[in-house]
């Protein structure tokens, strides 16, 4: 019985970890989506600052074009950063959803251990019910013999 237990408290375990791999993937994958959508917001940052320096430049006013390559060359280095950190998060999202299936494979297995250990039990109980029904019959076929003997 306390290996049941055992095997009972063993596989929640497997299944909490799996719970946290769960998440941590979830969370990987928020990172992701986060990163994407800052550099979106970005893109249309820079597309609308080239706009503007052209703009300028086409109506001659030398000083905004100036603030607008300047924006724009910030605003490419945020992009640059971005790209990069979305390859770092992209690699952490790999790792946890491999994390997340390594666990969720194990917890499959603990839960055939567990279900063979419950078939085992099942089976020694009701092994030991036959034999309990057995020893019966046999008890009872040797009081009715020796009560025909002493009859006799």
């Amino acid at each position: 019985m306390a290996t049941r237990g055992g095997l009972r408290r063993l596989a929640t375990l497997y299944g909490m970890v799996e719970q946290m791999r769960s998440l941590e993937l979830r969370v990987a994958a928020g990172a992701v989506d986060d990163v994407v959508c800052a550099s979106a917001i970005e893109a249309l940052v820079h597309r609308g600052q080239v706009d503007g320096g052209r703009a300028a430049m086409a109506a001659g006013d030398r000083e905004e074009w100036s603030v607008a390559e300047t924006t724009r060359e910030v605003v490419e280095a945020r992009i640059e950063r971005l790209a990069k950190l979305r390859v770092v998060r992209e690699v952490k999202l790999d790792e946890a959803r491999d994390a997340h299936k390594t666990s969720r494979l194990k917890v499959e297995q603990m839960e055939r251990v567990v279900e063979r250990a419950r078939a085992e039990a099942a089976l020694v109980e009701d092994r030991k019910t036959q034999a309990v029904a057995d020893d019966r019959f046999a008890a009872r076929g040797a009081w009715t013999r020796a009560k025909a003997l002493r009859e006799t």
